[in-house]
């Protein structure tokens, strides 16, 4: 067990690194980070300039249960008392009357699908629980 956090630690510190050195390398070539309130007016903004991926909180997308690792079978197992939350990137690719589309990636709820702005607006919040919510947007540089 005492192995396991070891190796865990050494993974998740090899992580961390790797952000780090994608944000300073971002930021080296002219990147900006912003940090606004998001709004449906900013996200619909961001929006109309292109798609957007974003992190987002996969249970309350998707009205599931949080997780745990079960040991024992070697999987994840749906666990609302000491499982954890998660973050998913999606990305969101339109909006019309009070609605978003996104895609999804994920082998559960995947594919192309609409939701509400306010479920989506949550979502995107209860990411920033995990310390993991952004809206990715990408804009060409003018020569």
């Amino acid at each position: 067990a005492e192995e396991d956090k070891v190796t865990a630690f050494h993974h998740s510190r090899e992580i961390l690194d790797l952000y780090f050195d994608g944000y300073s390398r971002f930021l080296a070539k002219g990147g900006i980070i912003r940090l606004p309130v998001v709004t449906h007016d900013y996200l619909y903004g961001l929006l109309k300039k292109g798609p957007v991926v974003a992190s987002v909180d996969y249970q309350f997308l998707n009205e599931v249960s949080k997780w745990s690792f079960d040991a024992k079978t070697d999987g994840w197992v749906e666990d609302d008392i000491t499982g954890i939350p998660l973050t998913h990137a999606i990305v969101i690719s339109g909006y019309r009357d009070g609605v978003y589309t996104i895609v999804d990636p994920d082998f559960r709820f995947g594919g192309v699908r609409t939701i509400d702005a306010d479920h989506l607006l949550g979502a995107l919040y209860l990411a920033q629980f995990s310390f993991d919510n952004m809206l990715i947007t990408l804009t060409p540089r003018h020569l």
